[in-house]
């Protein structure tokens, strides 16, 4: 576990249909976006070349979402999903989060190139149980609400991303363009 990391930045998101995304702000690719979303949603975690894909247990309340930038490779770890991320212009940006720097995108102290990345998720179970209880037979809409308003942020994703060249460097697979399994 590093504790050292060139860069580390929170944000909440309110995630739409049981998603979020964290791609290259600059990524216009709308082929390669529809190749992460169905990923997502059919196994939790879509990559394409510029962009992850995150399938949410609940989409009532917001999720919390970390970018890490670590100073090389990690160890191998058990995680939610490991993969590569192109990054041309140097920055990520994570679509609904509450927080406007984010929708610009924050820039990687490496810069442009190719990443490591890897995701990992916690608190999937609790909110998804949550969301459950907080419509369960029996509680009145305040007890719905306040149900709700508290699951805010115990779904948690953390975004751990390394530089691996300045160049872009995608392979493509012949039975799924651009698409890399998790």
């Amino acid at each position: 576990m590093y504790t050292a990391f060139l860069l580390s930045r929170r944000t909440m998101v309110s995630p739409s249909y049981h998603m979020f995304m964290v791609f290259d702000p600059a990524y216009e690719e709308p082929a390669e976006l529809e190749i992460a979303i169905s990923a997502a949603i059919a196994g939790t975690v879509g990559w394409a070349e510029g962009v992850v894909a995150v399938s949410t247990a609940q989409d009532l309340a917001r999720v919390t979402v970390d970018i890490e930038v670590l100073p090389a490779t990690p160890p191998p770890a058990d995680v939610f999903a490991e993969n590569r991320l192109l990054v041309p212009t140097g920055a990520l940006a994570v679509d609904k989060s509450a927080d406007s720097e984010f929708h610009l995108g924050i820039a990687l102290p490496p810069g442009p190139g190719t990443y490591g990345a890897r995701l990992l998720g916690t608190g999937r179970a609790e909110a998804r149980r949550g969301c459950d209880e907080a419509f369960a037979p029996g509680f009145t809409h305040e007890s719905s609400v306040a149900a709700v308003a508290g699951l805010a942020g115990i779904e948690h994703y953390r975004l751990q991303v390394w530089h691996l060249s300045s160049e872009p460097d995608w392979t493509e697979e012949d039975d799924q363009p651009r698409l890399m399994p998790a």
